[in-house]
């Protein structure tokens, strides 16, 4: 019998051919890599909040959802998740207004496209480390950081920033804006290049000025870009920690306290890893409803 022929006949008989013993390794690796590093961690997580978790002293007393019910009765907690929710609502909104304003504007740039689109995109990928840093000691310093010369040269009293708890929130706000726009700059540009330029011509043919264009073509074209931009990175900064961990810490006070801060603070300053545990599955239970809300509305427009 030839190779052609033992071959059709294993086909025939519903036997895996050669290419699917080369996938099973690499089906194995990825179950046990998900499985170890992404799973098994979620899971313990879940059990550990269920226990009075002290890995310093030994300790691992079962406490069921007594852990839940104090981070729920206990104001900093609301404090935390009222920043985060205030520090993701507010950065989404302006994030979005600006790249979308920005690549209107690059958009009608013909031969500067390339050049813009890369300049706004560079601090989306420069460490968030080396941004808070910058904009902490350089930026922000009350004594000769930029900020504050700028404000003096203008006649104005300098500021606290960081160092004040009514700046303090928006000061962070305002430089993950300033790294993150080019990310929503970036997918609108992507969005209004799918834009069919006909629709444009013939609006302009009827007369449509730029303004009723954008409102009545572009803007909703755009809808399902907007929404990637709104909902993606609303998950993304309700998990906000790096730049709240180098510049302010969780202060003054707790005026920059975050969620993610909060249970690093109680796990990794406290020592209190299972209170820590039902903190972070409430803050889950917060992304998988936005999660949610994302999938619903991503069918409603397809």
């Amino acid at each position: 019998m030839t190779a052609a022929a033992r071959s059709a006949g294993t086909k025939r008989r519903g036997l895996p051919s050669y290419g699917m013993y080369m996938v099973i390794p690499v089906l194995s690796v990825t179950v046990l890599f998900y499985g170890v590093f992404l799973i098994f961690p979620i899971g313990y997580a879940f059990l550990g909040s269920l226990f009075e978790w002290n890995p310093i002293h030994s300790v691992f007393n079962f406490l069921f959802l007594e852990n839940y019910r104090e981070a729920f009765e206990y104001s900093l907690t609301w404090t935390s998740l009222f920043n985060s929710i205030y520090f993701a609502v507010v950065v989404v909104a302006v994030r979005t207004f600006i790249g979308l304003v920005f690549a209107v504007l690059i958009n009608n740039v013909v031969h500067l496209r390339s050049f813009f689109r890369t300049v706004y995109f560079l601090p989306v990928v420069t460490s968030m480390v080396a941004v808070s840093i910058l904009w902490g000691t350089l930026l922000y310093n009350p004594a000769f950081g930029m900020f504050n010369q700028i404000l003096i040269a203008l006649g104005l009293p300098p500021s606290e920033w960081i160092k004040s708890p009514y700046t303090a929130m928006l000061s962070v706000m305002l430089m993950t804006i300033w790294k993150d726009t080019g990310y929503a700059l970036v997918l609108y540009l992507a969005g209004l290049q799918g834009i069919p330029s006909q629709l444009i011509e013939a609006a302009t043919i009827d007369g449509a000025g730029r303004m009723k264009i954008f409102t009545r073509i572009t803007f909703p074209l755009l809808s399902s870009t907007t929404l990637l931009v709104a909902v993606t990175g609303t998950i993304s900064y309700l998990q906000a920690f790096t730049q709240i961990f180098i510049m302010t810490e969780g202060g003054p006070g707790t005026a920059t306290y975050t969620m993610v801060y909060y249970l690093y603070h109680e796990a990794f300053r406290k020592f209190r890893f299972g209170y820590a545990s039902a903190v972070s599955v409430i803050l889950f239970v917060i992304i998988l409803v936005f999660s949610l809300i994302q999938m619903k509305l991503t069918r409603r427009e397809d």
